[in-house]
């Protein structure tokens, strides 16, 4: 059932936009028709395809909760941005109308309404996201690099969390360029 791999995606939505979806999702495409129907129809294609599309081709059977949410996410951020968009449409919408009514303080008092969510997802989401002091993967290569002699071969797995430090060490950095770097790309499971 690939229903089950929509889950996540409406979690996210709900943590990051809350209820705002749900008012402005229609307004926002009936703006977006209005105003350019080619950029609407390729932003709802666009919306499609990463919601409906995307999830059926990575469904989600038998994960834990919180891991089925964390390994799909990325796979989400192009719905969600769009998303996004179209909200931003929606409250381009409203504010349009609300100021052509000639109601410049209740337009004002919807605009912050409309901000609300968005502070709150940044309250919420900014600190258990800020990895801004993280430097695990830094360090750890850091060592790797400094601990081996002089024009050394290094071999590492191609995972991610190992050879992109280990190229912004030495590409970005300049950290031992001497030492010759080979990646091992396998796809047998390590």
């Amino acid at each position: 059932n690939n229903s089950e791999s929509l889950i996540p995606l409406l979690k996210v939505i709900s943590n990051n936009f809350y209820y705002l979806p749900l008012f402005l999702f229609l307004p926002g495409l009936y703006h977006l028709f209005k105003k350019d129907p080619e950029w609407a129809a390729l932003i709802l294609m666009l919306f499609g395809c990463f919601t409906v599309i995307l999830n059926i081709f990575t469904p989600i059977k038998n994960e834990i909760d919180g891991i089925a949410a964390f390994s799909t996410q990325p796979f989400m951020m192009p719905a969600i941005i769009i998303l996004a968009i179209i909200i931003g449409e929606g409250f381009a919408w409203l504010h349009d109308n609300l100021k052509r009514e000639r109601h410049p303080k209740i337009a004002f008092t919807v605009g912050i309404i409309c901000l609300l969510p968005a502070a709150f997802a940044l309250g919420k989401n900014f600190i258990p996201n800020n990895e801004s002091k993280n430097y695990l993967a830094h360090d750890f290569n850091l060592l790797a690099l400094e601990s081996l002699p002089p024009n050394a071969y290094l071999i590492s797995i191609g995972k991610d969390n190992m050879t992109f430090p280990l190229y912004y060490l030495r590409k970005v950095e300049n950290i031992r360029p001497d030492i010759h770097l080979e990646i091992h790309y396998s796809t047998a499971e390590v």
